[in-house]
C-alpha cells in the first residue's frame, strides 16, 4: 500500500513556502519531492522540451542561427522592437566614453596623451561602433571586434576597430583535428577556458560572393574582443538577447494586422440588404447571395422591395485594443530591464513619479552594461592598452613626463527633465562633497579639468575687461572734466551734469563737447 502526503515547509530566514511531497513506498520508506518536479497530464506539455544539454549544447550552431534570423526579421519589421534595441543603444553608449587619465606626473603630458586619443576616437568613430556593437549584441546575441592596422587613419597611432559578424566565426569542418575538447564554434580555448585563437571566415558566408569555406583567419585572442551575455558557466557563445520576447513581438504583429483587418472588412462594406421575405426561385434569381451592386456617391438609391438596409457593427479595435497593446510591449522589453513608458515612448499615461521610479532599474543595468561589459571587455582590455602602445612609440617624452598612468571612463548620463532641480542637486552634491567635478562634467560628456581651464581662462578675460573698462571711463571723465561725485548726482537728481570750464580756452570746442 502506497500512502503519501504533503507539508509546506518554510525556508529559514524567509517568509515564503515551499511544496514537499512525502511518498510512503511499498518498502516503508517515505521519499520527498517538489510540486515543480511532478509530471502530470496537466504539465507534461508544457515540460516536454526541457533538456539537461550544457550551456555550449542547447546553444549549437543550427539553434544560434535560427534564433539569430529570427531576431533580425523581427527588429527590421517590427517598429516598436526595433526602436527598443535603438533607445538600448543609445543610452547605453551615447555620445561615447569619455577617457579621463590620472598620471603620477606632469599633467600637461596627461592631458597631450588625452587629447590625442581623443582624436583618434573621432577619427575611428569610436562611439558609433561601441553603439552598432550594443545592437549586435542585443540583436544577434554576441559582437566581434578585431583590432588591426589602417592606413587611411590619420595620426601617429593607425589602430583601428573592425566590425565582425557572429556568422563569420565559425570552426569548418575539414579543421575538425584542430576541434579539441576545449573548442565552441570558432573559438579555442586552453584548459582554464580562456580564448587563444579565433576562426573569422574572410567573407560573410550570407554574401553574394560568399567565397571558400577553406578562406579562414586564425586571428590571436589579443586581437579580438568578444562581447556577449553569459548566463550560464562554461558558455563560449552567446544567444540574442530579445530571445525570450521574439513570440510576444509576432504576436503583437499578428494582432493588430488581425484587428486592422477586421475593421478594414466592417468598412468596406458599406450597406447590406436585409430581406425578410420567404425565398422563392425568382428572388433567388433577382437577388443571388454575396452579389455585389455599386452605388452612386451623393444620391438617394431606391431599394427593391421587402428589403432594409444594414451595416456592419464596426468592433474593431475593441476597448481592450490598447490595454493588450500596452501589456505586450512591456512583456518585450522586460528582458533587457526597460520600462514601458521608454518602450512605448511616450509617458502621457505616466505621472512624474511613477516614471523616474521605474527608470532606476533600466539606469542600474545600463551601469552595469557600461562598466561590466564595454569597459572591462573592450575598452580597458583591448583597446585603450593597444593605442598606448602605439602611441608611446612617437611621443616617449610625454609618457616619460606623465608618469604611471591609470584610466577612468565617463559615460554621457541622460538629461533630467527639469533641469533646475538637477542643478540644485549637483550644487548640494558638490557642497557636502558627495560629488565630484569630474562626475559632474562627465554627465554631460565634458571634461571637468578642460572645463575648469576654460573657466578661469574667461575669469581673467573678464577682470582684463573689467580692468580696461574702468580705465577707459576714468579717461572719459578726466577729458570731460568731471568725477565720480558728478556722475553720483546726476543719479541722484536725474539731469545731466555741468561741465566743467577749467583748462578750456575754446568756446567752440566747449559746445562740441
Amino acid at each position: 500500500m502506497i500512502a503519501g502526503f504533503a507539508i509546506a515547509k518554510r525556508t529559514p530566514g524567509s517568509s515564503a513556502r515551499r511544496i514537499i511531497h512525502l511518498t510512503k513506498g511499498r518498502d516503508g520508506v517515505f521519499r520527498a519531492s517538489y510540486d515543480a518536479a511532478q509530471t502530470t497530464d496537466w504539465n507534461k506539455r508544457h515540460w516536454s522540451h526541457v533538456d539537461e544539454l550544457s550551456a555550449n549544447a542547447s546553444m549549437s550552431v543550427a539553434v544560434r542561427n535560427t534564433v539569430r534570423k529570427r531576431a533580425r526579421y523581427e527588429v527590421a519589421s517590427n517598429p516598436f522592437l526595433r526602436g527598443i534595441v535603438g533607445t538600448l543603444a543609445n543610452w547605453t553608449v551615447g555620445r561615447g566614453p569619455l577617457l579621463d587619465l590620472k598620471g603620477t606626473g606632469d599633467n600637461d603630458a596627461v592631458t597631450r596623451i588625452e587629447d590625442r586619443f581623443h582624436k583618434w576616437a573621432r577619427w575611428v568613430r569610436l562611439a558609433r561602433k561601441l553603439w552598432t556593437m550594443r545592437v549586435a549584441k542585443a540583436v544577434d546575441g554576441e559582437v566581434f571586434a578585431l583590432l588591426t592596422a589602417n592606413p587611411k587613419v590619420p595620426g601617429d597611432v593607425q589602430l583601428d576597430i573592425k566590425l565582425v559578424e557572429c556568422d563569420r566565426v565559425r570552426t569548418p569542418n575539414f579543421w575538425a583535428w584542430k576541434a579539441g575538447p576545449y573548442t565552441t564554434s570558432g573559438i579555442i580555448c586552453d584548459e582554464h577556458g580562456n580564448p587563444v585563437t579565433y576562426h573569422v571566415l574572410k567573407h560573410h558566408p550570407g554574401n553574394d560572393y560568399g567565397g571558400s569555406a577553406s578562406d579562414v583567419e586564425e586571428i590571436p585572442a589579443e586581437q579580438m574582443i568578444h562581447l556577449f551575455r553569459m548566463d550560464r558557466p562554461g558558455q563560449t557563445r552567446g544567444i540574442s538577447e530579445i530571445l525570450p520576447s521574439l513570440d510576444a513581438a509576432a504576436a503583437l504583429r499578428r494582432f493588430s494586422d488581425a484587428t486592422l483587418a477586421a475593421a478594414e472588412i466592417a468598412a468596406d462594406h458599406a450597406v447590406l440588404l436585409e430581406t425578410e421575405a420567404p425565398a422563392d426561385e425568382d428572388a433567388a434569381e433577382e437577388y443571388a447571395e454575396f452579389s455585389e451592386a455599386e452605388i452612386s456617391r451623393g444620391l438617394m438609391t431606391m431599394l427593391p422591395y421587402g428589403t432594409k438596409a444594414v451595416q456592419i457593427k464596426p468592433e474593431h479595435p475593441s476597448t481592450v485594443y490598447h490595454e493588450y497593446f500596452r501589456d505586450k510591449i512591456n512583456e518585450i522589453a522586460r528582458p533587457l530591464d526597460m520600462p514601458l513608458n521608454i518602450a512605448l515612448g511616450n509617458s502621457e499615461d505616466f505621472n512624474y513619479a511613477s516614471g523616474r521610479l521605474d527608470h532606476q532599474t533600466f539606469q542600474k543595468a545600463i551601469k552595469v552594461e557600461q562598466e561590466d561589459v564595454f569597459e572591462l571587455g573592450a575598452l580597458n582590455l583591448r583597446v585603450l592598452p593597444n593605442w598606448l602602445r602605439e602611441d608611446k612609440l612617437g611621443h616617449r617624452e610625454d609618457y616619460r613626463a606623465a608618469g604611471s598612468l591609470s584610466a577612468t571612463w565617463y559615460w554621457t548620463e541622460q538629461e533630467h527633465v527639469d533641469p533646475l532641480k538637477e542643478a540644485r542637486a549637483q550644487d548640494i552634491e558638490l557642497k557636502n562633497g558627495s560629488a565630484t567635478l569630474a562626475r559632474a562634467y562627465a554627465r554631460k560628456g565634458a571634461n571637468w579639468e578642460r572645463e575648469d581651464r576654460q573657466l578661469q581662462i574667461e575669469r581673467v578675460r573678464k577682470l582684463e575687461n573689467d580692468v580696461d573698462l574702468a580705465k577707459r571711463r576714468k579717461e572719459l571723465l578726466e577729458k570731460n572734466g568731471l568725477t565720480d561725485a558728478d556722475l553720483a548726482s546726476v543719479r541722484e537728481s536725474g539731469s545731466k551734469p555741468a561741465a566743467s570750464d577749467s583748462g578750456r580756452d575754446d568756446p567752440d570746442e566747449d559746445e562740441d563737447k
